[in-house]
């Protein structure tokens, strides 16, 4: 992982636990392309694939991952859209 993604990703899981989320790592075990990160709240269930820019290469498994669950996987590079996408 790159040094400014891991960065990111650091930031938003602190930002997450400091509001209430749990946060957990994912492991692939299997599941090629899964999300980064999982965050659940209030029964709110957020996965969130970390990415150290916009323009970042997303591999077609990642792809897979968000159209087969829209409602809940989401990339993110920058803490501005991390925070929309929990609602903070």
């Amino acid at each position: 992982m790159k040094h400014e993604e891991r960065d990111i990703e650091k930031q938003c899981v602190q930002l997450a636990r400091r509001n209430g989320w749990d946060a957990w790592k994912n492991e692939n075990n299997g599941n090629k392309g899964i999300p980064d990160y999982s965050f659940l709240k209030d029964g709110r269930f957020v996965m969130v694939e970390f990415k150290r820019s916009a323009t970042a290469h997303v591999r077609p498994e990642q792809l897979t991952w968000q159209a087969r669950h829209p409602e809940t996987v989401f990339f993110c590079h920058d803490i501005e859209t991390f925070t929309k996408i929990l609602g903070l």
